[in-house]
């Protein structure tokens, strides 16, 4: 037919074929990119290392080259979904991964407990190598299950760190520092400010020491050395003090050496108390007293110990006291009687001691104060209370050699008191002579008198001139005394 000027007709055909481009269009412009996109983009804190060990994970999936002509749009746009899900899973589980490390999950996820860092790995491989034979669906379960691992990892670090302070403690009970240090290093990891762990690896190091010091120990207490063996036992506890075997036995040795030590003084003091040795015997019961204050033997061997020096003392006194009435040293008896009276009372022989030394001291002092003092007995009262003296020195049976002598020395004196002796006086036949207690002698030019030895006064008086007046002594002995007295002196 004719067609109008300036119009075209287009075929049906040409509609169909106009369509199909514009769908294929499409699918490259849209589809297509997503389809091969370059390499995932990884996070900005993923390192280089990192994506290296994660080799599939890092490096895309090739996709096959496909005759996009031939597909369908549907077809096409449902697998590149799976695929992206995929790479996005992946991209969860290297940040998750990185950020383990970086928290030392290859220290702390070990196998000790499930899941183990070792185990999250593998399952990444195996999601890896699914990604890299394009099988996204399943790739992506397997990410899923890596995601689940590391946050057990995660949540299992209280787990973890409670598991790897009870390993290194076993270890440490043990003394084996070796082994303990791995698990104090891993609770470290997990906890790095945690003091407890941070002791344990200090302890770990003198692990090996204390192990030789209590094997020490052992020996030297089996060889019956238990000084030496607490040594080494303190040694132990002084380098790790909360290692409780040293402390243990420390104190166990500690107290068997107090009670040796305790029993060895309380049987030097016995000994010495049988012994009569009362200074050691104190000692040793000192000795006793700072191990044991409150022991109540301490204080029944203190009294004995007192009471037996209080006989001890008593017992020297008694020989001193002895001694000096021997030696008729009678002031120096009665002084020991009243030392032993002062610590006990009732010390009869003390009593009796002390009465017969002060009758003896007694007598003894007169006699000697005669004998230092004859012109006493020219006096009739003297003399005869010096005869009195005389009498009972003679009476004791028991007198000793010393009064023996001075009693008859003072018998001597009496003697020599009661016998005259010849005193002649001179006079000028005008003098009128009297000696007091004698008699009235008159005036005389010279006259002899016996008189007894003493001491006299002489008076002479003559009218008109002065008194005279003179003492003279007739002595013991057989020398002649001579007196002249006359007045010379007018008034």
């Amino acid at each position: 037919a004719a067609k109008p000027p300036g119009k075209t007709t287009a075929s049906p055909i040409y509609f169909v074929g106009l369509a199909l481009l514009v769908i294929i269009a499409v699918g490259v412009v849209v589809l297509l990119p997503d389809s091969v996109e370059g390499p995932t983009k990884i996070p900005e804190n993923i390192s280089s290392s990192d994506v290296r060990d994660n080799r599939s994970a890092a490096a895309p999936p090739q996709i096959p080259k496909q005759d996009l002509a031939t597909d369908t749009p549907a077809a096409l746009g449902s697998d590149s979904l799976v695929e992206k899900e995929a790479k996005s899973l992946l991209a969860k589980v290297l940040e998750q991964q990185i950020r383990l490390e970086n928290d030392g999950a290859k220290i702390w996820g070990d196998a000790s407990i499930k899941p183990s860092y070792s185990d999250a790995l593998a399952a990444l491989d195996t999601a890896n190598s699914r990604i890299d034979r394009q099988e996204y669906s399943r790739a992506s379960d397997g990410f899923r299950e890596v995601l689940s691992l590391f946050d057990q990892l995660s949540t299992s670090k209280d787990e973890r760190f409670a598991h790897a302070m009870s390993s290194g403690m076993a270890a440490l009970d043990i003394l084996d520092g070796p082994a303990a240090t791995p698990h104090f290093q891993m609770a470290l990891a997990l906890q790095p400010q945690n003091e407890r762990a941070q002791n344990g690896i200090v302890r770990a190091v003198k692990a090996p020491q204390i192990f030789e010091l209590m094997a020490e120990g052992r020996r030297h207490e089996t060889a019956g050395d238990i000084d030496r063996a607490l040594s080494a036992f303190q040694g132990a506890m002084t380098l790790d003090p909360e290692y409780l075997l040293s402390n243990e036995n420390a104190k166990r040795l500690a107290e068997i050496i107090v009670e040796r030590d305790y029993g060895n003084a309380i049987s030097a003091t016995l000994e010495a108390i049988n012994s009569r040795k009362f200074s050691q015997a104190q000692r040793s019961l000192e000795t006793a007293r700072k191990i044991r204050p409150t022991a109540p033997e301490i204080a029944e061997l203190r009294a004995r110990i007192r009471s037996g020096k209080q006989q001890q003392a008593i017992e020297n006194l008694r020989k001193l006291a002895i001694s000096s009435e021997q030696a008729e040293e009678w002031s120096a008896a009665i002084k020991h009687y009243d030392k032993v009276i002062a610590i006990d009372p009732i010390a009869g022989f003390a009593i009796q001691g002390r009465t017969r030394a002060e009758k003896f001291d007694t007598l003894y002092s007169q006699v000697r104060n005669y004998i230092a003092n004859p012109d006493r007995l020219s006096s009739p009262a003297p003399r005869k209370h010096a005869l009195q003296v005389l009498a009972a020195a003679d009476g004791l049976s028991n007198s000793g050699p010393k009064l023996k002598a001075d009693a008859e020395r003072l018998k001597e004196l009496i003697s020599a008191a009661e016998t005259p002796r010849p005193l002649v006086l001179k006079s000028d036949g005008y003098t009128e002579i009297v000696i007091y207690r004698v008699a009235r002698l008159g005036v005389l030019l010279e006259r002899q008198l016996m008189l007894r030895p003493g001491r006299y006064v002489a008076v002479g008086s003559r009218s008109g001139y002065r008194d005279v007046r003179i003492n003279f002594l007739v002595p013991t002995n057989d020398t002649k005394t001579v007196i002249e007295i006359r007045c010379v002196e007018k008034i």
